[in-house]
């Protein structure tokens, strides 16, 4: 006998936190101490080259080092290389002061490519890396320059990523929700519409005022799309108020006007989206499409990805932190599902349990309303005797001294001792005795007796041999008893 063993959701969260601890310590830097190199305790650096015989000019070298990857208060961080020459260079031989900025270690010294080397511009070169790696800086002098350049290091922070992490992971873990829900179509599509519309009345309306304009509607096209609606707005009002005056309309009912086509501009680009959101995104059943919902999950998913790893300027914590957040989602679906199907399975076992315990006073067709005459007397008196069904799987037993009835439903999903596989013949059989035993039970209620009086005048017997009348007769007959019987007692009891 073999036995799984699954994963639960604590062993899961300890698995990952093991991982990724590990993978931060193995992509964690080894900071250097030395005093020839620059780092955050040591930001800046002189350094003046000496003649290397392998390639006959000046060289140099400066270790840029980095921080563990264990601090995360540099996630957001960049490093600002730069290189300044001295004060006792002349501005003339600027230029011939180059510099290799690599990460390779093994190449030796000044034997960077030469497509690698950048020269000083303005007196000044800047380069950025991440506070995470580590980098060397090779200066090398040519035509016998001499002197020495100061090499710095300053910590720039770029909060802006901050926001784009946020944005990331609210997009990560909301995509299953908002690509489902209907009213951020609906609102997303109304607003598209309506940038839309003002996007085009503006390209429309440049061509309407004088050539020296054109420039300043570009611009108010490029704002718009940048999201500075109130410059958009100033030059449409302008537009607008143009307009009007062509049109001989008086300045005091421009305003009115204009807020009226502004409104009308509005709600039609509202409109437009609506109709945009009612043709293509929600199905008939008022949800949203799956084909559109697996799209627009999977387009957040995407964005999600992207804006984690633009996050930071180090790749390898970026890498890190996607795979992190990716897994922590992944384990939060997999926990909600579980507990979904454990509450389905709980509902489900209670709702057997309570079928197999509860014994029912009373047999009568499911669409009728139970009689209280009916659960003062035992269902199978009487005619029901007569029948002499031995093969149904109906069962009498007392309860509380009275005798009751218990029927083995038979589960499709549940393997139960007393499961059953019936033949067709079986099934048939099966079939025609509980039809049967319904409409027998219906004979022998008082309401279908006194049915029977009233609507004597209106019963017809059709031949045996007609089973097509039979049914309408018998079909016409229990709608009739459902409409008095609903008369009388209002609501179905069950």
């Amino acid at each position: 006998m073999t036995s799984t063993k699954t994963l639960t959701p604590s062993s899961t969260l300890l698995l990952l936190s093991v991982v990724y601890a590990f993978l931060w310590i193995s992509l964690s830097p080894l900071t250097s101490s030395s005093s020839s190199g620059i780092n955050a305790g040591n930001p800046s650096i002189d350094v003046t080259p000496v003649f290397n015989d392998g390639v006959s000019e000046f060289c140099g070298r400066v270790p840029v080092s980095g921080v563990s990857r264990l601090k995360l208060q540099h996630y957001a961080s960049v490093y600002n290389v730069t290189v300044v020459p001295s004060v006792l260079i002349p501005k003339k031989w600027h230029r011939k002061i180059q510099v290799c900025f690599h990460g390779n270690s093994s190449i030796g010294l000044c034997q960077c490519e030469k497509d690698d080397w950048r020269s000083l511009q303005d007196g000044l070169w800047s380069s950025f890396m991440s506070p995470y790696e580590r980098k060397y800086v090779d200066v090398k002098f040519s035509d016998k320059v001499t002197g020495s350049v100061t090499v710095g290091l300053d910590e720039v922070q770029q909060r802006w990523r901050y926001i784009l992490l946020a944005v990331g992971v609210v997009s990560l873990f909301s995509a299953p929700f908002v690509s489902e829900w209907v009213p951020f179509y609906y609102t997303s599509s109304m607003a598209i519409g309506v940038l839309a519309v003002v996007l085009i009345l503006l390209f429309q309306a440049r061509k309407l005022l004088p050539t020296g304009r054109k420039n300043t509607f570009y611009l108010g096209i490029m704002v718009s799309v940048l999201g500075a609606g109130s410059f958009v707005m100033d030059y449409f009002s302008t537009v607008i108020n143009s307009l009007l005056l062509n049109f001989g309309i008086s300045q005091e009912i421009q305003n009115p006007a204009f807020v009226f086509a502004v409104l009308g501009i509005i709600l039609f680009g509202a409109a437009f989206g609506y109709w945009l959101v009612r043709k293509y995104v929600i199905s008939d059943d008022g949800e949203v499409d799956v084909g559109v919902a697996q799209f627009v999950k999977w387009s957040m998913f995407i964005v999600a990805v992207t804006c984690i790893f633009l996050s930071t300027n180090d790749s390898p914590l970026a890498m890190v932190a996607i795979g992190f957040f990716v897994a922590l989602y992944h384990m939060i679906a997999r926990m909600k599902w579980l507990y979904h199907q454990a509450r389905l399975y709980s509902g489900r076992r209670n709702l057997w349990a309570k079928s197999k315990q509860t014994t029912p006073k009373h047999r009568h067709p499911e669409f009728l309303s139970p009689s209280k005459k009916i659960r003062q007397r035992s269902p199978y008196s009487g005619p029901l005797k007569s029948f002499g069904w031995s093969k149904t799987p109906v069962k009498s037993e007392p309860n509380s001294g009275a005798t009751g009835n218990r029927h083995d439903f038979y589960s499709t999903f549940h393997k139960t001792p007393n499961r059953k596989k019936f033949s067709e013949e079986e099934w048939e059989e099966f079939t025609d005795d509980s039809t049967r035993q319904a409409f027998a039970q219906l004979a022998s209620s008082p309401e279908f007796t006194d049915w029977l009086i009233r609507s004597a005048d209106r019963i017809k017997v059709a031949p045996e041999d007609s089973s097509d009348d039979l049914d309408e007769s018998g079909s016409d007959s229990t709608d009739e008893y459902v409409q008095e019987s609903g008369k009388r007692r209002g609501f179905f009891s069950w």
